[in-house]
């Protein structure tokens, strides 16, 4: 009589797709191997790297340069210590989105006692952004989050001047918000 054994056949899971943003790229891996085997590989078609090893199955994956250029990697995950058993594969897609980039726009020089014109923008992301300032006391109109909105300084603004408007990307998702500053020279009102 012949005795053959029949073993478990590897099963790799390498973890559903993921979208994370080009400026918050890195990707926490969870890869599943079972069957014959508990070890595995990832390997990229991308130029990144894992770490801290490609040997660990919870590694993180740090896109390259091409990763992001191209705006998407796919991530490989080999079975590896299969006995006679062949290998198996399951793979990830990595998609790269366009994270947010502000443009508070060009430094300006007004009055103490005029409204300043914001031209604010924000590109990529939702779209939308703050705007904030560490050393002025003027007031946004119509509010804050208008990106073409004005800035009213006051005869205080003068005492601090040149004052810094700070342009924050807001609802930035899985991104890093992004911030441009304009310098804003104020020269005080007439008196009477």
């Amino acid at each position: 009589t012949m005795v053959i054994t029949i073993t478990n056949a590897p099963f790799v899971d390498a973890g559903p797709d993921q979208v994370v943003c080009a400026n918050n790229s890195d990707v926490t891996l969870a890869g599943d191997v079972g069957g014959a085997t508990s070890t595995g590989i990832w390997s990229t078609t991308g130029d990144g790297t894992f770490t801290p090893s490609s040997t660990d199955l919870n590694a993180t994956y740090l896109a390259g340069a091409n990763d992001i250029t191209n705006g998407s990697a796919i991530i490989i995950l080999t079975s590896t210590g299969n006995g006679l058993c062949l290998p198996e594969v399951d793979s990830m897609n990595i998609t790269y989105t366009t994270p947010p980039v502000a443009n508070a726009g060009l430094d300006q020089t007004g009055c103490a006692n005029n409204p300043l014109g914001l031209n604010g923008v924000i590109t990529g992301g939702s779209g939308t952004g703050i705007w904030t300032t560490p050393n002025g006391s003027g007031s946004f109109t119509p509010s804050s989050v208008a990106l073409t909105g004005n800035y009213t300084p006051t005869n205080s603004d003068t005492a601090v001047s040149p004052i810094m408007l700070i342009l924050t990307s807001t609802f930035n998702g899985g991104c890093f918000a992004d911030a441009d500053t304009v310098m804003i020279t104020v020269v005080p009102g007439p008196e009477v």
